[in-house]
């Protein structure tokens, strides 16, 4: 019999459900962090192994190692910016909760969105130490397309795609306009908007913040992620950078020496799972870098 385990992030139980069903498992099992989501959760898991770690002061586990622990806080968005006594507790947990969800499902393989964050980091990496194929699914830059990767690498086909398909591929990402699927319209990004938009987020984050008390998960990564403590999150202040938009920017660097022109190629704050592909952990330090490379 061939099974699959799918880990599903907020609200996307029910599309990895279809998307499951239309795979050609046998069985498959879709697994949240959320009670009473999904076919099954390590919620009470967690927490029951989160209070044994954190009373411990536990720094390492049969499952995970000082190394591997200290590498999975690093990594994460939200781990990195708690207290270490408890990140720690909270890795070590999940591992023992994943670890446990994979010992009675005995999956064949296990898929998932790309990994950003400790909780599919470590579900990935208690596969790996199973011998259990692990695949993330992200949608393509070409419309109407996905790609299957992990930690950044593409899984590629055995097949070979045809060449006048790839040509085609190639001439639609060389033309100037294009632009991803996954981009949507682009507006003015006024102070107004920054305004109203943070405004908008620090509410979401106070009512998450409630909401996580009242379902008795305080230390869900969906409610946590939302906080405004974080350190990589935007700030009142951050305003100022809408006025450090030049429309007339082409001219300027015409105008300025090609000799000393620096450009950066990331011009926002990388995507999560970007995290998870770079091996020189020093890079994680993003606006650090910067600071440094400035």
């Amino acid at each position: 019999m061939n099974r699959a385990l799918i880990w599903a992030i907020h609200r996307t139980e029910a599309w990895w459900s279809h998307v499951g069903a239309h795979l050609g498992f046998d069985h498959v099992t879709v697994l949240t962090d959320k009670r009473g989501k999904g076919d099954r959760s390590v919620t009470d898991a967690f927490y029951a192994a989160y209070g044994r770690f954190h009373a411990a002061g536990a720094e390492q586990s049969p499952l995970l190692d000082k190394a591997e622990v200290a590498d999975v806080i690093a990594r994460c968005r939200v781990l990195r910016w708690h207290p270490l006594r408890r990140a720690r507790a909270m890795a070590l947990a999940m591992a023992e909760a994943m670890d446990g969800v994979l010992a009675e499902e005995c999956p064949d393989v296990v898929l998932s969105f790309p990994i950003d964050s400790y909780v599919s980091d470590v579900l990935a990496r208690r596969a790996r130490a199973r011998n259990v194929g692990y695949y993330e699914v992200t949608a393509s830059a070409l419309p109407e397309m996905s790609m299957l990767m992990h930690r950044g690498k593409l899984i590629t086909a055995q097949a070979e795609p045809d060449p006048a398909a790839v040509e085609a591929r190639i001439r639609e990402i060389a033309d100037p306009l294009f632009t991803p699927a996954y981009v949507q319209g682009q507006k003015a990004y006024t102070k107004g908007r920054f305004y109203r938009t943070l405004g908008y987020f620090r509410l979401r984050a106070a009512a998450f913040r409630l909401l996580s008390w009242v379902r008795r998960d305080p230390l869900n990564l969906h409610y946590l992620d939302a906080q405004p403590e974080l350190g990589h999150k935007a700030r009142w202040r951050d305003a100022r950078i809408t006025g450090m938009v030049e429309s007339d920017w082409e001219a300027k660097v015409e105008a300025f020496p090609k000799e000393k022109r620096v450009l950066y190629g990331l011009q926002l704050f990388p995507e999560a799972a970007i995290d998870y592909w770079i091996d020189d952990l020093d890079l994680v330090r993003h606006e650090d870098m910067l600071v440094e490379i400035a």
